[in-house]
């Protein structure tokens, strides 16, 4: 996995949040396990990791959020298939910004029919009524 890749990123910034600077250094010590290559079988699994966790969290924060942004990142990979990546970006009633991840989606349809399956899918998976979230 790149150190730059979206997992990767995400993964850093959440770390990046809890670090409390007045509380004592622990030492990171890995174990030859936690430095393994990720190959895409278990990036995917890293994936689904976060957004189950995400998932949770826009749910439960639906019914408060103040403005939403939804956003795909489309790729092609080796095989010709468009891989398309969902998140969310929403400001609550309280006024906090949050970003999430919601979902991966492996979609036949092209073009902007493909997007909207993606956004469909990933909002639906959260528990959230794409009727309510996507208007026309």
């Amino acid at each position: 996995m790149s150190a730059w890749s979206f997992p990767s990123r995400w993964v850093a910034s959440i770390i990046g949040d809890r670090i409390e600077l007045n509380e004592k250094h622990e030492w990171f010590l890995p174990t030859k396990t936690d430095l393994q290559y990720i190959n895409p079988y278990w990036h995917r699994d890293l994936l689904l990791t976060i957004t189950e966790a995400d998932r949770k969290t826009f749910a439960e924060r639906f019914e408060s959020i103040f403005a939403l942004c939804l956003r795909v990142v489309c790729a092609v990979d080796k095989q010709r298939i468009d891989n398309k990546h969902v998140m969310a970006k929403y400001i609550t009633t309280e006024g906090e910004l949050k970003t999430v991840y919601l979902g991966f989606s492996e979609s036949d349809e092209r073009w902007s029919a493909g997007l909207y399956s993606a956004l469909k899918e990933a909002v639906s998976k959260c528990g959230v009524s794409s009727q309510k979230v996507l208007i026309k």
